[in-house]
């Protein structure tokens, strides 16, 4: 009978439950200037500037139209930035609007560049990076005739995955430095005769392509995941490889990457000469980038928040922010292109 009572006792402690109510004033939360610019070397100076958001309600971006605001660079340069609008994808689609410098101003490598933001009704931001130097990319070629093909361990994506094996080196300047790669498959612009007999001109476009190593100090996700990696990749439109120079400062590193292919590039032959070459408007692009700390520890923090944003069991991630008073992204990149023609033999 002792051990009955004991038990009910027990049942009572489990099934007893303290709730509370805590208020939370989601309208009251100061709104903040919100700042996203990573200046590229071969570009003018553009940055995206608007306002925060509740965490509940409304989740588009407001963008604020009316800052007055100034890029200050080291050597004494003052670059103001005026608003445009941009359409990258034609009449049928909603114009973006970011502010751009005057003259077409481009960043310089080396160089120490501050930014300060003001807008009616809204606390001042700044935000400051020092532009990286040129990366020092070389042999950048295919490692193989065929293409790569891994089975995929993911419930949800099952087929095969076919990938571009690609090698290259960075030769690595002393100092801290830190590496982004990317890849993009171009379908170049083409002309043909449709059956009805009129001309068809079709633009060029770029898509971007996941990228993995057999490195693991290189990887942003297990290659062994790639299918689901590959699909969260798409869902943020990025899939790159980002490392710091700390494991081979000032020295050399070689490295194999592979690309995954566009379905249009899968049902063809394994053999990459035969399948790509075939297709003469199809090459590829490989870019080095240098990107500044401020860059990579956000690109960090932003690919740790997805990796993890499903997991209950997990510490929230914090987006990385340099942006004083305010929130977002101030930073740089310097890049390096090579173009890969399938139909190049030297690139074999």
């Amino acid at each position: 009978m002792k051990n009955y009572i004991i038990l009910l006792i027990t049942i009572g402690l489990l099934s007893f439950s303290c709730q509370s109510d805590i208020e939370f004033e989601v309208e009251s939360m100061p709104t903040k200037i919100v700042l996203k610019g990573v200046l590229e070397s071969d570009s003018a100076f553009k940055v995206h500037v608007s306002r925060s958001l509740p965490p509940t309600g409304k989740t588009e971006a407001s963008v604020i139209e009316n800052a007055n605001i100034v890029i200050l660079s080291d050597e004494g340069g003052t670059f103001p930035l005026t608003l445009v609008d941009y359409n990258e994808y034609g009449n049928n689609y909603p114009s973006l609007k970011y502010y751009k410098s005057v003259e077409g101003f481009k960043p310089k490598k080396g160089i120490q560049y501050s930014i300060e933001v003001k807008a009616e009704g809204l606390p001042s931001v700044t935000a400051s990076f020092k532009m990286p130097l040129m990366p020092q990319g070389s042999n950048v070629k295919f490692a193989s005739e065929s293409f790569i093909e891994l089975e995929s361990n993911s419930e949800l994506h099952t087929d095969p995955g076919y990938f571009l094996p690609v090698r290259l080196t960075i030769n690595d300047q002393p100092g801290e430095n830190y590496y982004e790669l990317t890849v993009y498959e171009e379908q170049k612009a083409s002309e043909y005769i449709d059956v009805k007999g009129d001309t068809i001109r079709e633009p060029a476009y770029f898509t971007p392509s996941q990228v993995f190593s057999y490195n693991p100090l290189l990887n942003s996700y297990n290659i062994h995941d790639w299918a689901d990696a590959d699909a969260l990749a798409d869902i943020h439109k990025d899939g790159t490889l980002l490392f710091s120079d700390s494991f081979f400062d000032g020295e050399s590193l070689e490295v194999e990457l592979l690309a995954k292919t566009s379905p249009r590039t899968t049902d063809m032959d394994g053999n990459l000469i035969m399948a790509i070459s075939s297709n003469s408007f199809l090459r590829y692009h490989v870019q080095i980038r240098n990107v500044s700390k401020e860059y990579y520890t956000y690109k960090q923090t932003l690919i740790q928040y997805w990796n993890t944003r499903l997991n209950d069991f997990v510490e929230p991630v914090n987006i990385y922010s340099n942006v004083n008073g305010g929130l977002g992204i101030f930073a740089g990149e310097t890049v390096q292109t090579f173009i890969l023609e399938p139909s190049d033999p030297s690139l074999y």
